[in-house]
């Protein structure tokens, strides 16, 4: 589940399910807000650069730190 404060990168591009290897974890970003309202599908505010974009929840990956 993502929360406010993880850092992430765009899992898919143009609504479409892409290559997997075709990822771009190029843009990472900020999660600065998540709604949830009922019924609705979870969106995150990210900060990409100088942009606040907002994202569907699984249009996003959490990136794990690993120890």
């Amino acid at each position: 589940m993502i929360e406010p404060g993880d850092i992430v990168y765009r899992k898919r591009v143009g609504g479409t399910i892409q290559n997997l290897d075709l990822l771009d974890k190029s843009q990472i970003g900020l999660v600065l807000q998540v709604l949830r309202d009922k019924g609705c599908i979870p969106q995150c505010r990210v900060m990409l650069g100088e942009k606040k974009l907002w994202f569907y929840n699984h249009d996003l990956q959490r990136i794990e730190k690993k120890e």
